[in-house]
């Protein structure tokens, strides 16, 4: 073992010793085999390192906290594993779903691509493959088509969402939106002047610049606006904060919550250990990431900077700080897993520690 991985096993040892008894006594039944579980993750500050203040936005083959092994190991060691994040197709495609990819597929091991799943809901979008590397295109489409929103709801959004902008504007003190906006999209960077308008597969969003308080009675007055002209729609949809600067309107089955459930039942996990950054309740305000615990057999593992708002629930433990925190428990789990399959199944060590040579985790000669 590497002193980087014997580091990384010894601290994610200590974390889980300071488990309650019910979360440790689970995650060590789930090591051992004794249940069959799945892992999930958002990806920003929780597999990866991202400052958007800073435009540091960090790849998974790239980030220096290593996680990339340990998630290809689980998946090969049969372990099902999903990336659940809030953000586009095309992010977490880039950053996260292929590098993952590519690297299972430089294995001996490609068939644990299958094992493998990343949910970018801001597009209602799920990414599933087959065993020999392949998009399993049906699965998808059946998941994909499932999420778009009906036409009778993006269109009743929209016409909310501009009516109440307009009346925005026309009332405020300085009759305008704020400053012009810095938007960027992938490597664009846009000058946002007013208000921009996107309809995605599955999701409306409004891009403006306004101040917090402007937007949290912008997104009141759309709320009110859809429930008037039909409880109905409104009853289906979600209308909330989305990134720094934008308004969301989505399918209230497309969250966290509901990728969760489809993991757990895509993969037949009796339990989910599910890692996340934003695992809060502040100033009357709910982390995305702690509505995990809504699903049944979900265990909670925060990974936020600080452990002071993270919320006292049975089944929410804060692990440490960021993707190290999450790396530090991939590494212990991978390796007790490892000793429970070599210790149960001796005609499978030799491919055990191919693996944990792939994932970087010992060195040939051990």
């Amino acid at each position: 073992m590497s002193a980087r991985t014997l580091k990384a096993y010894t601290l994610g040892k200590r974390a889980v010793s300071r488990m309650p008894g019910h979360i440790r006594d689970r995650m060590v039944s789930a090591s051992q085999g004794e249940i069959k579980f799945g892992v999930a993750a958002d990806f920003d500050n929780t597999l990866v390192r991202t400052d958007e203040a800073r435009r540091i936005f960090s790849f998974l083959n790239t980030d220096e906290s290593g996680t990339i092994g340990p998630l290809a190991a689980l998946a090969m060691l049969g372990i099902p594993y999903g990336v659940i994040s809030g953000n586009t197709t095309e992010y977490v495609e880039a950053r996260c779903t292929q590098p993952l990819v590519d690297h299972i597929l430089d294995s001996r091991f490609k068939e644990a691509i299958r094992y493998i799943a990343t949910y970018a809901l801001n597009g209602g979008f799920i990414t599933l493959f087959e065993g020999n590397g392949a998009q399993d295109l049906a699965s998808m489409r059946e998941y994909n088509e499932g999420k778009q929103m009906p036409e009778e709801h993006a269109k009743l959004l929209t016409t909310a969402m501009l009516s109440c902008l307009r009346q925005f504007i026309l009332t405020s003190k300085n009759g305008h939106l704020g400053k012009p906006l810095k938007i960027r999209s992938g490597g664009t960077e846009t000058l946002v002047m007013s208000p921009i308008f996107e309809n995605r597969v599955g999701v409306q969003k409004c891009i403006l610049g306004v101040f917090e308080k402007d937007r949290e009675a912008l997104i009141d007055e759309i709320r009110r606006f859809v429930q008037r002209r039909s409880p109905e729609i409104f009853a289906e949809l979600s209308i909330q904060p989305g990134g720094k600067h934008t308004i969301d309107g989505s399918m209230l089955t497309l969250d966290k919550t509901c990728a969760g459930r489809d993991f757990m039942l895509r993969f037949d996990c009796g339990h989910l250990f599910y890692l996340g950054d934003s695992v809060y309740v502040k100033d009357g305000k709910v982390g995305n990431d702690l509505s995990m615990v809504n699903n049944p057999s979900t265990t909670v593992l925060a990974v936020n900077q600080e452990a002071h708002n993270v919320p006292a629930h049975e089944n929410v433990f804060w692990l440490g700080s960021g993707p190290d925190a999450a790396n530090n428990w991939m590494t212990w789990l991978l390796i007790e897993r490892a000793n429970a399959v070599i210790n149960n199944e001796p005609g499978r060590t030799d491919s055990v520690w191919q693996i944990l040579q792939y994932a970087g985790l010992c060195s040939s000669s051990q």
